[in-house]
């Protein structure tokens, strides 16, 4: 199996968890990734898409990954616009402004975070801080899984074909690195099993709860996710 087979599919594996967290939101009226994940995933895929694509040899692989970034980026901003509209809800205990000003901060505080992560290691390929919010991310998951109690705006779906899509994603990284400087990193290597036994621990959490219905009234945060 190629470097490209394989991280092509850990983007298919990660379109579907996008697919189905955007159906899954629509149909419980929730959003459907913690916040500071959200704002980490659309200023990577701005960055990467629109800003600051990473090299590639060949045309080929270059194109491909401006689609894949690109495609990922739309369904960004479609989890975006869901957010927006549902997230006033889920913190009934800020006023609907109160909201969006926090949101705006988180935005504003994580973004530049991945941006500046990847000038630090003058990573071009971005992959320090993609594994570095994939295991935040992980975390932020799990978090919510925690303060809703329930399978609202989560499915079991979603946790498997987030933890393949980050999974396939390592691998791909480990046995074919896009640079030689990764081979050499000790950091990569614990990000990968971290986020696997963090997303294992919420697939099992997804698992059980994945019979308790959304409550009928708008859920309410009670831990920040």
């Amino acid at each position: 199996m190629t470097g490209i087979v394989i991280q092509s599919l850990a983007g298919l594996m990660w379109t579907l968890a996008y697919i189905l967290i955007i159906l899954r939101s629509r149909r419980d009226k929730v959003y459907g990734v913690p916040l500071v994940a959200l704002s980490a995933n659309l200023t990577w895929e701005f960055w990467y898409t629109l800003v600051e694509l990473p090299p590639h040899e060949d045309p080929v692989k270059l194109a491909a990954q401006f689609v894949v970034n690109f495609v990922w980026l739309v369904f960004d901003l479609v989890i975006l616009a869901q957010t927006l509209r549902y997230g006033p809800r889920q913190f009934d205990w800020l006023p609907r402004a109160g909201f969006y000003a926090m949101f705006a901060l988180v935005l504003a505080v994580t973004g530049p975070t991945i941006v500046l992560l990847n000038k630090e290691f003058d990573d071009v390929f971005g992959v320090r801080a993609s594994f570095v919010q994939n295991l935040v991310m992980s975390g932020l998951f799990l978090a919510m899984l925690n303060a809703r109690r329930s399978a609202a705006g989560q499915s079991l779906g979603i946790a498997l074909s987030k933890m393949a899509g980050t999974g396939l994603a390592a691998l791909g990284v480990f046995l074919y690195p896009p640079a030689p400087v990764y081979d050499h990193s000790v950091l990569l290597p614990f990000l990968y099993v971290a986020i696997l036994v963090v997303d294992g621990v919420y697939t099992a959490g997804m698992w059980r709860l994945r019979d308790v219905p959304a409550p009928a009234a708008p859920v309410v945060e009670k831990v920040a996710a």
